[in-house]
């Protein structure tokens, strides 16, 4: 898979998890501040307008990588 087909999928999990699993997410947004490259991942919720929008913070290695936003497309 892609490092996007990998990072959607995580974010997906970590959403459903901490905010709604009957939520519909869809990727709205991506913004890397690098290219992205191996090793391990985390993905930190950072802010959210209930499930209108939700920004995730990407972190590879510890390091900052950029941002992903996801939204409820069943509201």
């Amino acid at each position: 898979h892609s490092f996007v087909d990998h990072i959607v999928a995580l974010n997906k999990n970590l959403l459903q998890k901490i905010l709604s699993s009957d939520a519909k997410w869809a990727l709205t947004k991506l913004e890397l501040d690098k290219t992205p490259m191996e090793g391990h991942y985390t993905l930190k919720m950072v802010s959210n307008l209930g499930t209108k929008l939700v920004k995730s913070a990407i972190d590879v290695d510890g390091e900052p990588l950029g941002f992903i936003y996801f939204s409820d497309w069943a509201q």
